[in-house]
């Protein structure tokens, strides 16, 4: 403070004294602190944990007048209650989120997340959140499949890290998401992982909770690859069965395996599994009554040639 009040060209002297300054006093200057969106966004965005604390005794200053870890603590506490009752209660400490005593679980946490979507302050903690390989501390994310479809929010201690926040599909749906590591070697993992630029592997493996509401488009998506994927079996079966190919167009099949296995590899850029698994098998299919028409239809044709000569051979 003093750096900065010389910094101004401005000059102290004499002594401090503790005491109220009188009343009929009007301040030198004041210092106008900055709106909570912008507070929450500094925090989330850059993990800043000494403006976390300050926000957290915040809570107990302006109910009662008195900032404490104890008093900040029942506010939360009491908040907490009232929309989610005893269940998945969370544990705090200090609010800075660097305390080893704080605890919370992935479903209490997932529930927190899901209420603030559906509340009025869903726009201001969605825009405070780093966006991956976007800005903040997920910035230097590597991550092609997920840039820029994530607002999450990272933590890490000693032999424990976490991610939580929201992911936006490419369906247009908006996912909550959280994951935590409390194990020094999966914690090592994690990081030689993101070091690698291995992201996008991280988000296929199994989270301690991913919650992922399956809806109307889902399930007609996954019937239509589903029938669409099953109606090439009789196809195939059928040709394997007679060694009879005439009928298939080799340049209409060939074209086709190229534009299912296209789509095998649009699904897994977009992670959408129904795309992957139906493209996959019908590429397999696909592949097997290609080949067939390669080995089986030159023969027909052969023989076909054949018998037309030997039927105008004199006799």
């Amino acid at each position: 403070m003093l750096g900065l009040w010389q910094e101004m060209g401005g000059k102290l002297t004499g002594r401090v004294r503790e005491g109220r300054a009188p009343a009929e006093l009007k301040p030198t200057f004041e210092l106008v602190s900055p709106t909570l969106t912008e507070v929450i966004r500094d925090i989330n965005k850059f993990s800043n944990n000494v403006m976390a604390q300050q926000l957290f005794l915040t809570l107990s200053l302006q109910g009662s007048g008195v900032a404490s870890n104890e008093a900040s603590r029942e506010v939360v506490h009491n908040w907490w209650q009232a929309r989610f009752g005893e269940q998945d209660l969370p544990v705090l400490d200090n609010g800075s989120g660097l305390s080893r005593q704080e605890r919370v679980s992935p479903q209490g946490l997932a529930r927190m997340l899901q209420t603030a979507y559906v509340s009025g302050a869903m726009p201001e903690l969605m825009a405070s959140l780093p966006i991956i390989g976007i800005d903040g501390t997920l910035k230097r994310s590597r991550s092609r499949v997920s840039q820029g479809w994530a607002h999450l929010k990272t933590g890490s201690l000693r032999d424990a890290t976490a991610l939580a926040g929201y992911v936006h599909t490419a369906s247009g749906r908006r996912l909550v998401v959280v994951a935590m590591i409390n194990h020094p070697e999966r914690v090592r993992s994690a990081a030689r992982a993101r070091s690698a630029g291995g992201l996008d592997r991280e988000r296929r493996q199994p989270m301690s909770l991913t919650l992922i509401n399956i809806n109307l488009d889902d399930a007609i998506g996954s019937l239509a690859a589903c029938l669409t994927t099953v109606s090439f079996v009789p196809q195939a079966w059928l040709s394997f069965k007679t060694r009879d190919v005439s009928g298939v167009s080799l340049s209409m099949y060939s074209v086709f395996t190229i534009g299912v296995a296209l789509w095998l590899a649009y699904g897994l850029l977009l992670d959408a599994w129904p795309v992957v698994i139906a493209n996959a098998i019908t590429l397999v299919l696909a592949l097997a009554i290609l080949g067939m028409k390669l080995v089986y239809g030159h023969g027909v044709t052969l023989t076909a040639k054949h018998s037309q000569a030997a039927g105008k051979r004199p006799r």
